[in-house]
């Protein structure tokens, strides 16, 4: 059985309790950091999934790494994973393959976390190594998809949009928020959610919630459309909307500590469209956002738009004005 599965976007909502939080962070053993200087990792790093290039697939995984001596390579253990196999088998054999020569008989072991990122747009980048605790969320996620087996003469891709909340380090509660799947579709995401761990987890912690796309495809058919261009600029972007001519906005980019990027999961107009700031949030952004999760693309027909249904872009945000047939300034006002 044919089958593909596309972890579209994942939005963590933690919430928590009490107002703002502050957090504290120990400063490392300058010892340990002198040892970690001589860190040998691979020349090449592992190249993205060929397979999965266009079809908008993300990953992210965060590991503890220790090391010990007359040990080569270092124990692994998993603290955050949002990749799938492919991108965590890449992973490991990168990983695998750390050595830390000046490490001595008798030195004590050395830890350090380890953060990869996967994105369709660039080949995964090791985040620098931190020594100490990795920080919360440590969501992990089992190492094979959904056991999704879809009806032999279905052949039109399903999305269902789930939320799930932890109250403990076990099972998370899982409700669907948005779905297109059939029964069997919506049973497979929830027996696969349902495995999701978070083991840093300790009794009293506030609740922690998040949202997951799944954009199911049975396989058995040729000539999906795919994005081939997920990085685009604004004008770009406008120019994909359908009846642009008649928007109306006025917005100051001048005001929004421009330039910034913005990610984008093109949901309209069965959805608003999923906007998060990329860096930094400023606030001042806020209606500028709004406007554009509310813009639907001009897709062709409803293949097209159920097929690209989350799709995720990245845009470009310039300075300047956005002014698009903006209303008529009042002449004066009336008591």
């Amino acid at each position: 059985m044919n089958k593909k599965t596309m972890f579209s976007t994942l939005v963590l909502l933690a919430s928590l309790a009490g107002g703002a939080q502050a957090s504290t962070t120990a400063l490392p053993d300058p010892r340990i950091a002198e040892r970690l200087a001589c860190l040998q990792r691979p020349a090449a790093k592992p190249d993205f999934p060929a397979r999965h290039k266009y079809d908008g697939r993300r990953g992210m995984l965060r590991v503890k790494l220790r090391f010990e001596p007359n040990r080569a390579k270092p124990k692994i253990e998993v603290l955050y994973a949002l990749a799938d196999a492919s991108m965590q088998e890449l992973a490991f054999d990168y990983l695998e393959a750390y050595r830390l020569p000046c490490l001595q008989e008798g030195d004590p072991p050395i830890e350090a976390v380890q953060e990869m990122e996967f994105s369709p747009n660039s080949d995964p980048e090791p985040m620098p190594l931190v020594v100490g605790d990795a920080a919360d969320p440590c969501v992990v996620m089992p190492r094979e998809g959904p056991d999704y087996r879809p009806v032999m003469s279905s052949s039109r891709i399903q999305h269902v949009i789930a939320h799930a909340r932890f109250d403990t380090a076990e099972a998370p509660e899982v409700r669907f928020l948005y779905s297109t799947g059939d029964s069997r579709a919506e049973q497979a995401v929830k027996e696969y959610l349902v495995r999701y761990r978070m083991p840093c987890r300790k009794a009293g912690d506030p609740p922690f919630e998040f949202e997951q796309s799944f954009h199911l495809d049975p396989g058995n058919a040729t000539g999906r459309h795919v994005l081939t261009r997920t990085e685009l600029g604004l004008r770009e972007f406008l120019g994909m909307v359908k009846n642009v001519d008649k928007l109306t906005a006025d917005f100051d980019l001048n005001t929004m500590a421009c330039p910034f990027k913005l990610a984008v999961n093109l949901r309209q107009p069965l959805l608003p469209n999923a906007v998060s700031e990329i860096g930094r949030p400023d606030p001042n952004r806020l209606a500028f956002l709004r406007w554009l999760s509310q813009l639907p693309m001009n897709w062709r027909d409803p293949r097209q738009e159920n097929e690209l249904f989350n799709s995720r872009i990245n845009l470009t945000i310039p300075c300047g004005v956005v002014r698009l047939n903006p209303p008529p300034s009042p002449q004066g006002v009336s008591s």
